[in-house]
């Protein structure tokens, strides 16, 4: 029995070192195939991004990298491009099949490369308007601090701690203590929170600091600072009107453009045909191509006209 069980045992640790060994091949040769594929993306992006910064003026990547890191994306203008790209080509095949719609599927093909923009544009007004209601109380805070302290990395690590919890602030001001952290002098790291934030008078707050910074006098610095938050405060409660006085209009409008697609789905309820003659007759193609045309044009007004953050 005891020899029985020493083959027992000898049996299985072979085949567990065949099996580890072999797994380990297999993971090493995965691991080589995944960093010469990363590799050939890695040139291929170089690349790309070495055309983009010879043929694209710096104004516009600089506005598209903005745009993207106001909405929380950190993407470079080379990556917002693949994106539309890959948008535009994956929603034309997938628009033109469902639809048996040529015509729909070249529209879409624009639409869906410009809808990448759309979708990063709404959700950067969304997170802008939701950190205009938390930079007041920061830029108060963080200039009281700063009086008591004399330090403004140090005022603005305090009052990080403070905002816990409360996003999307408390990311931008812990990667803004982060850079200070590395080395990066405060005043470019506050350009780099007004830059991320979109504020205008956080920018102001920034350009502040950078002169009080330099000046000697304790009561200038303290007055010059309070002016960016008295700016901030003011331009506000004119905002509060010009809310209230836009907000009809603006629900006016979403409750038109929701009334199309529930017309649509009326006419699919009731009618039989109505499918069949919008997606298989040359005049119904045309006319679905007309009001998908329509639709995306008055999305694409109301959400930079009329529901963009007021300025």
């Amino acid at each position: 029995m005891g020899f029985e069980l020493f083959i027992f045992t000898f049996i299985m640790i072979v085949l567990t070192l065949i099996y580890n060994i072999g797994r380990t091949e297999g993971v090493l040769d995965r691991r080589k195939a995944q960093t010469q594929a990363l590799f050939k993306e890695n040139v291929l992006k170089k690349k790309l991004e070495k055309v983009a910064e010879d043929k694209v003026k710096f104004s516009k990547r600089y506005k598209i990298e903005t745009m993207c890191l106001q909405a929380g994306f950190k993407l470079t203008y080379v990556e917002y491009k693949i994106f539309c790209v890959a948008s535009a080509i994956i929603t034309a095949i997938v628009v033109g099949t469902v639809m048996n719609n040529p015509y729909l599927a070249f529209m879409f093909f624009f639409i869906g490369f410009v809808a990448p923009g759309q979708i990063i544009n709404f959700l950067k007004n969304m997170r802008i308007t939701k950190l205009e209601n938390q930079i007041g109380a920061f830029m108060k805070m963080v200039i009281k601090r700063y009086e008591t302290t004399k330090d403004f990395s140090k005022a603005l690590e305090l009052t990080m701690v403070e905002f816990k919890g409360e996003e999307p602030i408390y990311t931008e001001l812990k990667q803004t203590v982060l850079e200070i952290n590395l080395g990066k002098p405060v005043g470019e790291a506050m350009d780099n929170l007004a830059r991320r934030t979109g504020n205008k008078y956080m920018e102001r707050l920034a350009d502040y600091y950078k002169i009080a910074s330099s000046l000697g006098t304790e009561e200038v610095r303290k007055k010059l600072l309070n002016q960016a938050y008295d700016q901030f405060e003011e331009n506000r409660q004119i905002k509060r009107l010009l809310k209230k006085e836009i907000s009809g209009p603006k629900r006016e409008a979403y409750v038109m453009l929701g009334s199309i697609p529930m017309i649509i789905l009326y006419q699919i309820a009731t009618n039989d045909s109505y499918i069949d003659f919008m997606t298989n007759t040359f005049i119904g193609k045309v006319g679905t191509t007309f009001i998908a045309g329509v639709f995306i044009g008055c999305v694409w007004f109301v959400n930079a006209k009329i529901g963009a953050p007021l300025d």
